[in-house]
């Protein structure tokens, strides 16, 4: 695509970084916040910042969950979202729909908070209003800086509070298959010098 006014993002296919776009680099110092306004423009959603619950204290929290279904997922949901509730939040599960794309977008709008294991549907966040809490769940076992350097610069430029947690071994499914004694365990650069693809059927598979 060519061409571009002062008001219009353009998106082609230079790269700047992992879902990030450097005003430094693209046309007319266009940002990731201004992506995220075109997507919202484009929706039609109805927030650009986030609810004040101090203005409107009739509103409850509401949280998104990524609840993966296949690799990286959260093992006790059910639990996850008592807790949540506890605390208040009512929690969104991100059942998303791609025949109603629009609909599911106004959905995460609403949200306050996101919450999910590093992976693709954290990027369900360019839906979000600014002054949300982003929260990243990164797998163990020196994930945790890929991880911060996926999601956290495009939230921070979206105008997102960044938070991330990295679980333990003890907290990880790969005691389920490996004893403790494992090379992963104990020496987890020797699995990582054997390349990203072998690296990836191990540790992002927890």
């Amino acid at each position: 695509m060519t061409g571009t006014t002062a008001h219009t993002p353009l998106v082609d296919l230079r790269f700047h970084n992992d879902l990030t776009i450097d005003p430094a680099h693209a046309p007319n110092d266009i940002s990731m916040l201004d992506f995220t306004i075109f997507l919202h423009e484009a929706y039609a959603l109805p927030q650009e910042l986030v609810v004040s619950l101090r203005a409107h204290p009739e509103l409850q929290l509401r949280l998104l969950l990524v609840a993966r279904n296949g690799t990286r997922r959260f093992t006790n949901v059910p639990q996850i979202v008592r807790t949540t509730k506890a605390m208040g939040f009512e929690v969104v599960l991100d059942d998303t729909d791609f025949e109603n794309m629009a609909g599911f977008a106004e959905v995460v709008n609403w949200c306050n908070v996101i919450m999910g294991v590093h992976g693709a549907g954290l990027t369900n966040l360019v839906f979000l209003p600014m002054n949300v809490v982003a929260i990243q769940i990164a797998s163990c076992y020196d994930l945790e800086e890929v991880a911060e350097h996926t999601y956290e610069p495009s939230t921070r430029d979206s105008g997102m509070l960044y938070l991330q947690y990295g679980i333990s071994v003890d907290e990880s499914t790969l005691l389920e298959s490996y004893l403790r004694d494992h090379p992963m365990f104990i020496d987890p650069q020797s699995i990582h010098h054997q390349g990203w693809f072998k690296m990836g059927k191990i540790y992002l598979k927890q």
